[in-house]
């Protein structure tokens, strides 16, 4: 994983800003909250005090808790956070995805989330090796 330093990132955006006239920002990193807490903490009160544009981010089920969400509201507003879960059955999750969390884990972070009115989007794949009807419903 590449972490772009911090103060490359600010003044990446803040020309943004400036020059194009941005009004959104939309972090195509797969998993955005997977970074370093200190830098999380550090980008967080910086967007939050002198970017505050709206912004999307993808990040995976096991990177949110609740500290990680009070960070997210201090760069508000946030328009949504794009989940990786990719399968609702706890067979396909370990054995072929190599995802170590539980569907019970998953759903708590949804409640989180929705208890913080934070909008979400999961993409789920469909075909997967090994993966019964069942398993896709």
């Amino acid at each position: 994983m590449r972490i772009r330093p911090l103060d490359s990132l600010k003044r990446h955006m803040l020309k943004c800003i400036n020059d194009l006239s941005i009004d959104m920002f939309s972090f195509k990193d797969e998993c955005f909250l997977s970074r370093p807490l200190g830098w999380l903490r550090e980008f967080a009160e910086w967007y939050g005090n002198e970017i505050k544009k709206p912004f999307l981010i993808n990040t995976r089920p096991e990177t949110i808790n609740e500290d990680i969400v009070v960070l997210l509201k201090k760069m508000s507003p946030l328009v949504q956070i794009g989940i990786g879960v990719e399968s609702g059955s706890q067979k396909i999750l370990p054995e072929v995805l190599n995802r170590k969390m539980s569907i019970e884990k998953i759903k708590e972070v949804f409640v989180l989330l929705h208890k913080h009115n934070i909008r979400t989007v999961v993409p789920f794949m469909i075909g997967l090796p090994y993966e019964t009807r069942v398993d896709i419903f």
